[in-house]
């Protein structure tokens, strides 16, 4: 018998060995893992620390903010920071003081209507859009649409021109320099009687916003697009003319369906000038400045923009803005 009990004996020892060791390798795994989380999250901490411009830290994170003044700058700050010198550009582009930057001193001087006046009709805006269509330089175009809208032409509606009849022909194209021809503005006047185009005959022309944003005119149900191929019925008109009158117009009360508008060159203006060239984003900068009424001034931009450019005046009126 008493080998039997030295055998069980060992046994027991033998398993308490087992046991003993299975339980200092827990304690050195539980070890191990400690260590591991407490060098990972010292890691993170100090990554946190240098980078500074990741997310912001969650609510539970006790970590200690570095002082303000080491702090590096915030990404934010870096892709907004022309957003101030751009508002200033648009406060200036909307001050008299940017005329002189756009505009002859000729028409400066004139208290009539002009290329930049505020409040013209959609019909002024059509001839205008086809006397700036030609080739024309920048001054003469703006001479030539103050001696249309002015006494003693003074043409607000299509009946005006097509009883102007051959005097005001002949002052037309000799104030045009044969760039274009009376014989178009009278065909555009023609056209917009037959077309019904301004039924009131006030130079509204509701009859062709009506037929837009119906869509019963040429184009494919976009009102742009619409806009566009319905003045280029007019014999002698263009894509071109059609962009100007479409940048122009949306301006006017009634023709807000047309968006945001900017065409081709514009854009190039605007950039030159040092402002986006999408028009939402310009729409933005306007309504930050508190504008009265956005889309007056938001072809006000545009149509100074360009003058600017044309003028070749663009690092000037910046600069000048930059005073400001």
């Amino acid at each position: 018998m008493p080998p039997k009990k030295s055998q069980a004996t060992k046994a027991v020892k033998k398993k308490q060995a087992k046991g003993e060791e299975e339980q200092k390798q827990q304690h050195e795994e539980v070890e191990e893992q400690e260590q591991e989380e407490h060098t990972e999250l010292a890691e993170q901490q100090d990554q946190s620390s240098v980078e500074g411009e990741g997310e912001e830290p969650s609510t539970g994170d006790k970590r200690k903010e570095a002082p303000t003044d080491e702090e590096p700058e915030p990404k934010a700050s870096k892709i907004s920071s022309a957003f101030p010198k751009q508002q200033k550009i648009i406060s200036f582009l909307l001050s008299d003081a940017a005329l002189a930057f756009c505009q002859n001193a000729e028409n400066a001087s004139s208290s009539g209507k002009g290329y930049f006046s505020a409040g013209l009709a959609p019909f002024e805006h059509l001839l205008c859009a086809i006397i700036l269509s030609k080739p024309l330089s920048h001054n003469l175009g703006q001479r030539t649409i103050a001696t249309v809208l002015n006494e003693p032409y003074a043409w607000k509606n299509a009946n005006d021109v097509l009883e102007a009849g051959k005097k005001s022909d002949e002052a037309y194209r000799k104030d045009s320099e044969g760039g274009t021809t009376a014989g178009e503005m009278g065909e555009m006047a023609q056209l917009v009687v037959d077309e019904g185009w301004d039924p009131e005959g006030d130079g509204s022309l509701n009859g062709l916003l009506e037929k837009v944003q119906s869509g019963e005119g040429e184009g494919d149900g976009d009102m742009q697009e619409t806009l566009r191929k319905e003045v280029t019925k007019i014999k002698g008109v263009g894509g071109t003319a059609g962009d100007i009158f479409l940048r122009r117009v949306q301006g006017c009360k009634g023709w807000e369906g047309l968006g945001w508008f900017v065409d081709g060159k514009t854009k190039e203006a605007l950039e030159g000038v040092g402002l986006p060239a999408d028009g939402e984003k310009i729409k933005k900068l306007i309504e930050d400045l508190d504008s009265k009424n956005v889309r007056q001034d938001f072809v006000a931009v545009l149509e100074r923009a360009l003058g600017v450019s044309l003028d070749g005046k663009m690092d000037e009126l910046k600069k000048e803005a930059e005073k400001n």
